[in-house]
């Protein structure tokens, strides 16, 4: 027994790659069907701001870093104080806390850092796996937000095709295992 039935083949692997950050797009570095290598930068949004917040990141940071290591010189000053009854206790507990108060802040910097750095990187839209672009959303000069799409894609490795099937042959193709 033989049917014809429309479909369609398309990619397992397919991807609509989004803006994850604000911006202009600056640079579209592969079009509709190109063929991009894993990891390939596809597009760049202009990264002003992003780089602006890296580098405000960067200088918090190192200004943290700068003042715990005080603190830290400080509570070890007072602590050799206080072990030798030089020092009262309520100075030893106000270097101690001025101490954990400059590590949390470093903490803080650290991690305002790495969010700094990831935003930036938000600014290039890397190919997710190796595929084919198929459909190019934005062009060069667009502003773009959070959750613009900008680029589709597939994975040509691995097809299927999609089909409606009539409920009258889900039995016989169930029954012949295909």
């Amino acid at each position: 027994l033989e049917r014809r039935i429309d479909g369609r083949v398309e990619a397992v692997e397919q991807a609509t790659l989004s803006a994850q950050t604000a911006g202009r797009v600056e640079a579209i570095l592969f079009d509709v069907n190109d063929a991009v290598p894993t990891g390939a930068v596809i597009l760049r949004l202009r990264g002003t701001e992003q780089r602006a917040g890296l580098e405000a990141a960067q200088a918090a940071r190192s200004e943290a870093a700068a003042r715990e290591a005080e603190a830290q010189a400080r509570f070890a000053r007072i602590s050799d104080m206080y072990a030798r009854q030089v020092a009262a206790k309520a100075q030893y507990e106000q270097a101690q806390a001025e101490r954990d108060a400059a590590v949390a802040r470093l903490a803080a910097a650290q991690a305002a850092l790495d969010g700094a750095r990831e935003g930036l990187a938000y600014t290039e839209v890397r190919a997710p796996y190796a595929g084919i672009l198929s459909e190019r959303l934005v062009r060069v000069g667009e502003a773009v937000a959070p959750g613009t799409p900008l680029i589709r894609a597939y994975a040509a490795g691995r097809l299927r095709v999609v089909c409606d099937l009539p409920q009258a042959l889900a039995g016989p193709l169930r029954a012949a295992g295909k």
